[in-house]
């Protein structure tokens, strides 16, 4: 499964224009250690709507989604996902919303297997202080909730960033790390 998922995100990420890897690892109070990489990204096939497609593979987990994002106007994305998890028989649903302009913007993500209860979400809300450095705030299940530290390197097209955290989950403090390369 993991090296399906991987090919996949092989492949679309060749074919995709407007795509974005991410790689960062958690690291908690308890001394686990958790490396993820995922991608997200769209390819529009009309003034308004696109193909959208999020892919994930951790070393406990890997799932990819594909679906179709609604672009209103410039300020905000809806998107409807559906797809596969490792080692489930259950087809997994999710949806996100986007909202921004220059000085703050926001997402929601959350995913669901059908038949489960394993709820999955990242919402995130972020003021940007200038064209380099964002702030802001973050619940990640699995992850924490905490605040969010931003730093755009624009030779690079990316961002680094890192998330100082509580999980109310396993009652511990954790901290996530990561880039987030455009592709």
């Amino acid at each position: 499964m993991k090296k399906t998922v991987i090919l996949l995100v092989f492949v679309l990420s060749f074919v995709q224009a407007n795509a974005q890897l991410s790689v960062f690892s958690r690291f908690s109070e308890g001394g686990e250690i958790c490396h993820t990489v995922s991608i997200f990204g769209t390819k529009n096939f009309s003034d308004n709507y696109s193909f959208a497609y999020f892919t994930l593979v951790s070393q406990e987990w890997s799932e990819t989604l594909l679906g179709v994002a609604y672009t209103p106007n410039n300020w905000s994305q809806f998107g409807l996902l559906s797809g596969f998890a490792q080692e489930s028989d259950y087809v997994r649903v999710g949806g996100f919303i986007w909202l921004g302009n220059e000085k703050f913007s926001g997402i929601a993500l959350a995913v669901k297997s059908m038949g489960v209860d394993d709820l999955w979400y990242r919402a995130k809300a972020l003021y940007h202080l200038n064209e380099r450095s964002t702030i802001g705030v973050q619940a990640w299940r699995w992850n924490g909730i905490g605040p969010l530290f931003e730093y755009r390197i624009e030779k690079l097209h990316s961002i680094v960033w890192i998330f100082p955290a509580y999980e109310f989950e396993f009652d511990q403090k954790a901290i996530s790390i990561g880039i987030e390369v455009a592709i």
